[in-house]
């Protein structure tokens, strides 16, 4: 049922992916291998699967009123926290 209308729109290389709206052209998600062991997500705006808006930039990362910023994150494969 996922993009059903394609209503999304994917660009990938061997590197990176990055899913965009394609009414609005709003990118909806971004990341990049850095290294073998390192992805980086710098962009995206979405809602959880609980119905939070999650924002991501380069600078921060926010879900409600919870947000980080400044940091690195080595989650060791496991799912990244900001609360």
């Amino acid at each position: 049922m996922f993009n059903e209308r394609r209503a999304y729109e994917v660009a990938k290389t061997d590197t990176s992916l990055a899913m965009r709206e394609v009414g609005s052209g709003k990118i909806l998600l971004k990341l990049e291998a850095k290294a073998s062991d390192v992805v980086s997500f710098s962009r995206g705006e979405f809602h959880t699967i609980k119905g939070h808006l999650l924002q991501v930039s380069s600078t921060e990362w926010k879900i409600d009123k919870q947000q980080k910023s400044g940091f690195t994150k080595d989650a060791q494969g496991g799912a990244a926290s900001i609360g």
